[in-house]
């Protein structure tokens, strides 16, 4: 399933249904800011507590371009984000982040917008310092108008169906017993995110030749909470997209600093973004060459 990434494309089977996962079980976290495994609970418009149990991954995203990418003047769309087991949330996201805000950013309760922000010299490297020193996972997955399409399928289904494997990728690198999906509000495409990223959608975990089928759960939370997860969804989002406008504008445009500080600062089975070059065929039997950006 995995294959290599460097100039080469890679080719995936798109399927609606299951995507399998093999367990290879991480090494301990390096770099990490030591604090206690603490409980990560969401509670929703009716006051209820949702706690994700510590072996739930916890994948948070945003989107960068246009959903609409042939009609809209942004010519590209992607879902991005970072992904890591609840019980390590607090330790490589939640924690640091909020410490990096208080330390250089005003505080706490300041909002993060990377596309909004012009940051200082000591604001650069306190972004640069949280992304390399904490392993957690960053995937991306984009298409574009320049994608070669012989297929019905609209760009922006395909990029919500190769996002399952984006996840594929990084998820291998824990034992998991389920996922919850955390997503920013978004008035234009929460609606349609639900219809293509629902239930119909599953990993199955395959670890010591057992397969296991992960249960999920999808969050939806207003822009106005600030949660850390999301800021930092946003922060892998910004520069994913930047580089995928830079290369449509110039094949041969160098990767962006940013780009590479978020998504080659890690191990690569940390990272996972990819790029659709060509599509073929309809519905299930569609199949995809994804490129990585190098």
């Amino acid at each position: 399933m995995h294959t290599s990434m460097g100039n080469r494309a890679k080719k995936r089977r798109l399927k609606v249904g299951q995507v399998l996962v093999t367990s290879t079980v991480a090494s301990s976290m390096k770099g990490a800011t030591r604090v206690p495994a603490l409980k990560v609970s969401f509670t929703d418009s009716n006051g209820l507590a949702h706690e994700i149990p510590p072996n739930w991954l916890i994948v948070m995203l945003d989107e960068t371009g246009h959903e609409d990418v042939e009609a809209n003047s942004a010519k590209f769309f992607g879902l991005a984000g970072c992904a890591v087991p609840a019980k390590l949330f607090h330790q490589v996201v939640g924690a640091p982040w909020i410490a990096m805000k208080i330390e250089h950013f005003g505080g706490e309760g300041t909002r993060m917008h990377a596309a909004k922000m012009r940051p200082s010299e000591t604001q650069k490297n306190a972004l640069g310092n949280f992304f390399r020193t904490n392993q957690f996972a960053r995937i991306a997955c984009l298409a574009t108008t320049l994608t070669t399409k012989q297929s019905p399928l609209p760009l922006h289904e395909i990029v919500e169906r190769g996002l399952l494997t984006c996840i594929s990728d990084v998820a291998t690198n824990w034992r998991l017993e389920g996922v919850a999906y955390v997503f920013e509000h978004s008035e234009r495409y929460t609606p349609q995110m639900a219809k293509h990223l629902g239930p119909q959608y599953e990993l199955v975990q395959v670890h010591e030749g057992h397969q296991t089928r992960l249960p999920s759960k999808w969050f939806i939370m207003p822009k106005a909470i600030g949660w850390a997860g999301l800021e930092v969804a946003d922060f892998i989002a910004q520069p994913a997209g930047a580089q995928i406008r830079d290369r449509m504008q110039d094949s041969t445009a160098p990767l962006r600093q940013d780009f590479q500080l978020v998504f080659d600062s890690v191990e690569r089975r940390l990272s996972s973004c990819w790029v659709a070059r060509n599509v073929k065929g309809e519905g299930d039997d569609a199949t995809v060459h994804w490129d990585r950006p190098t």
